[in-house]
């Protein structure tokens, strides 16, 4: 949840300085910073946006930790703040960037409908619950003509919103698995968000490669679309949670890409822990290790 940053600090009388100020960029809510000393200012600053604190000599720091120390480690009277302060109207934004957002998403040529005999054949194959699935995640049929025929339609959402999206060929026949809407045409990239973002919830998460990954594991888990992720996909996962278990797929070069990943998000003060599964990756798990899997990192089965 998001922290009502300025509301706490009028509460506890705490000296800040918002935006118009020479030490405070737009956007941001700075404070003197309790953890660094010398020439005195207001280097910690508090994003509005992206709910997360940043010093501008000593780095990134926990609101829990900044709350404890402003109230000169009161841990009960801090505690007693972050119940009153959370979930504010200063809620952060799961956002993929400064990109204007278009208004409407085209989608591929054809009617989408519900999952066709055909694409459930393909889910049950794969040892996925076809009804679950097109239930949690959204997913249609498309249409048996044109050039994304008989492929699974996967929305991407971002805040309720679809901004982009894939299809999965259920026939095996086609030489690309994923067709993708073309960047110029996306609200937001798909490499600028996380597939399941929208309903992974709690301070904690799995990362994964792709989207079968996340209907695997269910609700908690996040897809980075593939082992190449961005600045953005870092920034949005720093946002929103503090603890990572990243469940890339076994080969060298993906977890090359999770232990960098697993660099970029601890830098920034996030817990992280890369996970082995040995030769198996997230989506070809069975649903009982996927469930346990969920227990050991997030201590809840996804579904």
């Amino acid at each position: 949840m998001a922290f009502d940053t300025v509301g706490f600090l009028d509460e506890y009388h705490i000296d800040y300085v918002t935006e118009g100020h020479k030490h405070c960029r737009p956007g941001w809510v700075q404070v003197e910073c309790p953890f660094c000393f010398g020439n005195p200012g207001y280097h910690l600053g508090f994003n509005l946006d992206d709910d997360y604190w940043n010093c501008w000599r000593c780095g990134y720091h926990k609101t829990w930790e900044v709350v404890l120390a402003l109230l000169n480690d009161n841990r009960g009277e801090a505690r007693k703040a972050l119940a009153a302060f959370k979930g504010r109207p200063t809620a952060r934004h799961r956002h993929g960037g400064n990109r204007p957002l278009k208004r409407v998403l085209e989608l591929p040529t054809g009617e989408l409908q519900p999952l066709t005999k055909r694409a459930k054949r393909y889910l049950q194959g794969r040892k996925f619950d076809p009804d679950l699935i097109e239930l949690i995640w959204d997913v249609k049929s498309t249409a048996n003509y044109g050039e994304f025929k008989y492929r699974i339609f996967i929305p991407i959402y971002l805040n309720n919103k679809m901004v982009s999206w894939q299809c999965r060929d259920v026939l095996g026949t086609s030489s690309f698995k994923y067709l993708s809407q073309s960047e110029d045409k996306e609200i937001i990239s798909n490499k600028d968000t996380l597939y399941g973002i929208d309903q992974a919830t709690g301070n904690a998460c799995v990362v994964v490669e792709g989207v079968t990954d996340v209907w695997r594991l269910g609700p908690g888990s996040v897809a980075t679309f593939g082992i190449k992720y961005k600045p953005s996909q870092v920034k949005m996962l720093i946002s929103n949670f503090e603890n990572f278990h990243i469940a890339y797929d076994p080969e060298d070069q993906a977890q090359k890409q999770a232990n960098g990943l697993a660099a970029d998000l601890a830098a920034l003060g996030g817990k992280v822990k890369v996970w082995d599964l040995g030769e198996s990756d997230p989506g070809d798990l069975s649903q009982s290790e996927a469930d346990e899997l969920m227990r050991l990192t997030l201590g809840r089965t996804g579904y």
